[in-house]
Parts: structure tokens; sequence; C-alpha cells
């Protein structure tokens, strides 16, 4: 039971840094939040387990920066979440995680 309330800490304080980042409050039935919640389910599990996403391709490294570059105010919300696991939770992310994150970031802003 302990595991289900990290995950819905984990979930929900990633939500609220996200809404506070935009200052805004995501509409809870939406489609695109529904996505990004399960988005962040994922990416918990992934937290937990140790088994984050590891790319070490040159490939990668461009598309990273190529997200981070074009999607720079999401690309920065998905680093103050990594911020946020780092600091409340005391692991580490991949650097791929928060190209993920921005992507559904995105997103959910566009459907703002």
């Amino acid at each position: 039971m302990s595991v289900v309330n990290d995950v819905t800490r984990f979930v929900d304080g990633c939500v609220q840094g996200v809404e506070y980042f935009y200052n805004c409050r995501f509409d809870r039935d939406a489609l695109d939040f529904s996505r990004v919640t399960a988005h962040l389910r994922l990416f918990t599990q992934r937290v937990f387990q140790g088994k984050q996403e590891q790319e070490n391709d040159t490939h990668d490294e461009v598309f990273r920066a190529l997200i981070a570059r074009n999607c720079s105010e999401h690309y920065k919300c998905a680093c103050c979440i990594a911020e946020y696991v780092r600091n409340t939770w005391h692991k580490e992310l991949s650097d791929e995680e928060p190209v993920f994150l921005t992507i559904h970031l995105k997103r959910i802003r566009m459907g703002k």
C-alpha cells in the first residue's frame, strides 16, 4: 500500500509543479491531462524501479538538443520536475526522461 501512496504523491507533486510553473490549473477531465498523468505514472514506475530510458546514441543527443531548443519553455518545466524528483525523492533522471516529459507538456499546453 505504501507504494501506491508513493506513486500518488509522486504524480501529484509533479502535477502541482507543472501547474505552478505554468501558473494555471489544468482541466482534470481533458484527454491531454489524462495522457500526461499516464506518462507520469509510467515515469514513476521507471524511476522507482531504476529502469529509466537510457540511450547514448549521437542521434539521441542531437534530438535532445533539438527538443530543448525548440520547446525551451516546456523543457525548462521538465527540468524543474527533474529537480523536484532529485530534491524530494533523491532520484536522478536519465537525459531522456525530461525529453519525453517535454513532449507531453507541450501537448497539454497546446490544449490550454
